[in-house]
């Protein structure tokens, strides 16, 4: 029977999740992560403007993806090169998570604009460290590499 579970019916499991969900319309949340979501993207393309390895900016919202590639033609993947600025991000202070060529970037609903234009600073940041071969002695790290 598809309708039971550990939670179907219970009242309130369904009162909480109602009143989350009341509060996340009333508040416009979804507007203001897509208003703080366009600014990000925006200063994210200024520097795919400028920097070759960055292949492609895309996302909604504040759930923002970097494609990092080894060359604006060829597009080809670049994994070393996305854990390099991952782990000049890091040092920065800045922690950004990544899957294969993809650093993957999910701010707060609270990050403010100031905050946005830090953080893309330190993008930068990281993007020519990487490119000058810092950290030259790390190809791909984890959580658990970085302790």
């Amino acid at each position: 029977m598809p309708w039971v579970g550990t939670f179907a019916g219970e009242p309130l499991a369904a009162a909480v999740a109602r009143k989350s969900f009341e509060i996340l319309m009333a508040g416009h949340y979804a507007d203001w992560a897509a208003t703080r979501g366009a600014h990000l993207m925006s200063r994210l393309r200024d520097l795919q403007q400028r920097y070759e390895i960055i292949g492609d900016v895309r996302g909604k919202g504040l759930y923002v993806g970097v494609e990092i590639v080894k060359d604006a033609i060829g597009r080809e993947r670049d994994n070393a090169m996305m854990h390099r600025i991952r782990w000049n991000a890091l040092e920065e202070g800045l922690v950004i998570a990544g899957s294969s060529n993809v650093l993957k970037m999910f701010s707060a609903l609270i990050i403010e604009p100031e905050e946005i234009e830090q953080a893309v600073d330190k993008i930068e940041r990281a993007v020519k460290r990487a490119l000058d071969g810092h950290p030259r002695d790390v190809a791909r790290f984890t959580t658990t590499s970085v302790a």
